[in-house]
């Protein structure tokens, strides 16, 4: 497209302006026209960014204007270089894909060693590190080239007087939102003896670039020149369903409105369009609103808040429908009881989220001039003030922005962590909140609650009011100087409903977060005296003879178990296999002697079995029957009697498995061996049965008399019903309802306690934040069981007979190897 293709350029040469501006313009139209061609240097797939784009919409622009004679020359001349200009941030040369590529280029925010890794293509990942910022690349390049090219920015007649700075912010606004264009932008503005209206012109031109979709931008030659996949081909198929190119229409009204014609045959395609047509709506509102708060009406868009959808579609129907869901009734499915079990966890949501904001405030903070000689030191607080009414959650975090607030904060269910926006940062810190509902926890406390935030590099503060039985927002902003961070304010009557007192908090606070150097501090205030305590969060045990510190044998684990036998029970004698008394059988004879025997004799499997036999004395006998009278159960009667007194019988050569049964009278128990030879030896009731069931331990063993017992599937034991003794947190967040079950576990290795603190990023807990996926805990369990194993093997006295027997077992039972071992 030619420079006189420009319906605002024509207008200025209907109004006869200095003849001097249509130099400017000329010289900045060849600036661009040679600049941008440049686009495609690393935007190869993406739709066009060239003169041709730069001129429609600058003509979407005028045809946006109510009275083109109402505005000012200085107006339209600020519209021509804005439409111009506003794309030319997306030029990369290749000494700027150099310092990309080493995260030295400004205003860069994703880490592009994170994107290409994330992508898997140097190209895209270009794009996506470029994407997000070439508004601010436009206003960058813009004031440099005024620089170079005064003149071209210069009003007529004026030697200082430039509006370079004001293009250069105008560009900058169609990537920002309107909030931003409302607080940084102004509505009247003078330049000499002339008046402009910045906001009204970021307002037209931000809609002019959304018009800007048909074919015309993306001819059908050139995208089958091109092949662009993925996401660049749905980008660009979505425009070929667009027939007019004339899209602003004049109603009988005098109102006017936008219309968008042509044809569609793919459902995904057009559900694509059909999000297109959903935020251009958006904008559509957010714009006419703003341009209704000018002073001078002229500025007013005189525009329908909604475009008339005459697109067609072919052979389906489906995609012009749209899911609703109910805010109230999701909400409440998403909140109390339903996920948490207990209103009190939306206190741990709030405080986990903090600990989220302070962690990455903590990272960033190295990057920041402001912390270079006075490092970031985070806290949180919780204020209850009685005087006022409120419990507040104070953190000094990295804060929220307008835009995380209305595309993350506020959009229930699209978590900003789990977003690539926050992912191709690069950040070390993988933050615990994943879901996007964490917000909603508020309403578990509190049925008003109101936010106040700021980022940490925007002075301006962000004030949000909300109610648990409504979907509105009350959102206003505030330009004044305030340190980073979030404060929750919730109504202090309905949170004493969850927590009466400051010391239930602290209580509540101690068992679900783990110290990870960020101070919890407690605050009451009532009848203007304060009162503190400081959380003592928990705290992990060092390495001690029976404290197995395992963080050296693992990756993002740190943690302990505690033992209170830190003696492997490697077995020499038959006694050392089963603690009851042991004899052997041998040839039909009983024997009680077991010592000087040679172990590796009665291994079947890598396993050693034995019969036992419960012994019933005449004492016991009268109750044991009446037991087994109305039990009708051997096992079930011989408990009750509450004394266990059992022998223990190997055998050389027989199948204990057939020995198994009921004895009584002349009953053979094994081999040779009768019921009545039982009673005779262990005075074992002759007017009571016995039953036999079978042991089996499983062993290492290896060519020494030797062997080595291990259990399979061990659980940390439980004291009591309901005290755990385990504690496993996922990124400093005790997960309550996770057990760690160590696959194979050496014998006399008895375990009293355990805490864990994971810290991977590819472990995310369930939504209730109470338990994880079992395919993380069996691979977290095999870690945790295979370092203690390897921490025995480090630190406690072993023969060296035993040390080979104690490798075996390590080799054998916890060959494999996952992400969380070193």
């Amino acid at each position: 497209m030619k420079l006189e293709d420009c319906l605002l350029y024509g207008e200025l040469i209907r109004r006869k302006v200095d003849p001097e501006y249509f130099c400017k313009i000329k010289s900045i139209f060849k600036y661009c026209e040679d600049t941008l061609s440049l686009v495609s240097n690393v935007f190869t797939n993406y739709t066009q960014h060239d003169m041709g784009h730069a001129i429609r919409v600058s003509n979407y622009m005028y045809h946006l204007i109510n009275n083109i004679d109402e505005v000012s020359d200085l107006d339209i001349l600020i519209m021509i270089y804005s439409s111009f200009l506003h794309d030319i941030g997306m030029v990369v040369i290749d000494d700027e894909i150099e310092l990309l590529k080493v995260n030295k280029l400004d205003h860069v925010t994703n880490n592009y060693k994170v994107v290409k890794s994330s992508i898997g293509n140097e190209k895209l990942a270009l794009q996506e590190c470029i994407r997000p910022i070439h508004a601010i690349r436009s206003k960058d390049h813009i004031l440099k080239m005024s620089l170079k090219h005064k003149e071209w920015f210069q009003l007529s007649g004026a030697s200082i007087t430039t509006m370079a700075e004001s293009i250069a912010q105008i560009c900058e606004s169609h990537n920002e939102t309107i909030d931003w264009v409302r607080i940084n932008l102004k509505n009247i503005s003078y330049k000499g003896c002339n008046s402009y209206n910045g906001q009204y012109i970021a307002l037209i031109l931000r809609l002019g670039d959304l018009l800007d979709i048909d074919e015309q931008r993306t001819p059908e030659y050139l995208y089958e020149l091109i092949h662009p996949t993925g996401y660049s081909d749905q980008e660009w198929k979505q425009h070929f369903i667009i027939d007019n190119t004339e899209k602003i229409f004049l109603t009988e009204t005098e109102q006017k409105v936008i219309k968008i014609y042509g044809k569609s045959k793919l459902p995904d395609i057009h559900r694509k369009f059909l999000k297109y047509i959903d935020y251009l709506n958006q904008e559509l509102l957010g714009c006419i609103t703003l341009s209704e708060s000018f002073k001078e009406k002229k500025y007013t868009l005189n525009l329908r808040a909604q475009v008339e959808n005459n697109v067609k579609t072919e052979g389906f129907t489906f995609s012009d429908f749209k899911l609703e869901l109910d805010y109230q009734a999701v909400t409440n499915l998403l909140m109390g009881e339903n996920i948490y079990g207990s209103p009190k966890y939306g206190l741990r949501e709030l405080i986990q989220n903090s600990i989220d904001a302070c962690k990455v405030m903590l990272e960033i903070s190295g990057s920041l001039s402001e912390y270079e000689y006075t490092p970031y030191k985070p806290f949180i607080n919780i204020c209850l003030d009685e005087d006022k009414n409120e419990a507040i959650i104070i953190d000094n975090g990295v804060g929220m922005s307008i835009e995380i607030l209305k595309k993350y904060f506020l959009n229930v269910g699209v978590s900003y962590y789990a977003s690539t926006e926050y992912k191709y940062k690069g950040l070390d810190y993988n933050p615990i909140g994943n879901y996007g509902i964490g917000f909603l926890s508020c309403f578990m406390l509190s049925n008003d609650v109101k936010v106040i935030t700021n980022k940490c590099d925007n002075t301006t503060v962000n004030i949000i009011s909300l109610k648990k039985d409504s979907e509105f927002i009350c959102l206003s902003q505030e330009n004044k100087q305030r340190k980073q961070g979030t404060d929750i304010f919730l109504d202090l009557n309905c949170f004493k409903k969850i927590f009466m007192n400051i010391t239930e908090i602290n209580t509540f606070i101690e068992t679900n977060f783990i110290n990870c150097s960020i101070p919890i501090q407690l605050f009451e205030k009532k009848d203007g005296k304060t009162t503190s305590i400081e959380c003592n969060l928990i705290e992990l045990k060092q390495n001690t003879k029976n404290i197995a510190r395992l963080d050296n044998y693992l990756n993002d684990i740190c943690g302990y178990i505690e033992i209170s036998n830190s003696k492997v029970g490697f077995a020499k004698e038959l006694e050392d296999i089963s603690k009851d008394s042991s004899h052997i059988y041998n040839r039909q004879i009983l024997s009680v002697a077991t010592n000087n025997i040679n172990l590796l004799d009665f291994i079947n499997d890598d396993e050693i079995s034995y019969l036992s036999v419960p012994v019933i004395t005449t004492q016991d006998e009268e109750l044991f029957n009446k037991y087994f009278e109305v039990l009708e159960d051997f096992d079930e009667a011989y408990d009750k009697l509450n004394q266990y007194d059992y022998v223990n019988i190997f055998s050389f050569d027989k199948n204990l498995e057939e020995c198994v049964g009921l004895f009584s009278s002349q009953d053979q128990i094994i081999g040779d061996y009768t019921f009545e030879n039982f009673c005779e030896t262990f005075q074992h009731s002759k007017h009571c049965q016995t039953s036999t069931t079978v042991n089996k331990i499983q062993i290492i063993h290896s060519t020494i008399n030797t062997v080595l017992p291990y259990s399979s599937k061990v659980r940390i034991p439980t004291k009591g019903f309901y005290e755990k003794q385990e504690k496993l947190f996922v990124k400093n967040v005790y997960i309550s309802d996770a057990n760690i079950i160590f696959p194979f576990l050496v014998a006399g290795i008895n375990i009293k306690y355990s805490m864990f603190n994971v810290c991977s990023k590819s472990i995310v807990p369930n939504i209730s934040r109470k338990n994880l996926s079992q395919d993380d805990l069996t691979k977290i369990s095999y870690a945790i069981g295979k370092a203690l194993h390897l921490w025995l093997l480090d630190n406690i006295e072993l023969s060296e007979d035993e040390k080979s027997l104690l490798n075996k077992f390590i080799s054998e039972k916890y060959q494999d190897t996952n992400i969380f071992l070193k």
